[in-house]
């Protein structure tokens, strides 16, 4: 693993303290925390670091993140597919309207956002529930893969242009 992968600048310590039989406070040592970031660009070796992190005692795994390497290009991509959804949809009133699109008047990004779920990746092996107890699953162990999911909505005003048969 790479050096520029793994984050652990920060350590908290802390009195750890035993109440004798007299309810006295007694000092036993400190307790020391470490708080380390792991940045993997292979899924494939979480549980591998997992175990080698079980492995060193570490006592606590928070915060898994998942996220997309490609997530620039993919909220780029999100938010050429909303300008053309929106030219598409307001070219489509313009014309039940009678009218066509002229330029453009005021664009607004109302919303950029990427999000993550689970349960709707088709790669997934699905648990299904039976009232049979005996059934043996094939692979147990495995994460659930997550989704991550990139949205996007444009906001546009657009002049129109009156055709022929609008004209007054």
């Amino acid at each position: 693993m790479d050096e520029k992968n793994v984050s652990a600048s920060s350590i908290n310590t802390q009195p750890s303290y035993s109440y004798t039989e007299s309810d006295k406070q007694q000092l036993e040592g400190y307790t020391a925390n470490r708080s380390i970031k792991v940045t993997l660009t292979d899924i494939k070796r979480l549980n591998a670091l997992l175990d080698i992190a079980l492995s060193v005692k570490i006592d606590a795994i928070k915060s898994i993140e998942l996220k997309s390497s490609a997530a620039k290009a993919l909220k780029a991509q999100v938010n050429a597919m909303a300008v053309n959804d929106a030219k598409e949809k307001a070219s489509s009133l313009a014309k039940a309207f009678g009218t066509k699109l002229g330029s453009i008047y005021s664009i607004n990004s109302a919303a950029n956002n990427s999000f993550n779920r689970y349960g709707e990746n088709q790669a997934i092996d699905r648990i299904v529930v039976s009232g049979n107890r005996t059934q043996q699953f094939t692979s147990p162990g495995k994460y659930l893969q997550e989704n991550i999911v990139f949205s996007a909505s444009v906001s546009a005003v657009f002049d129109l242009e009156l055709t022929d048969s609008t004209a007054p």
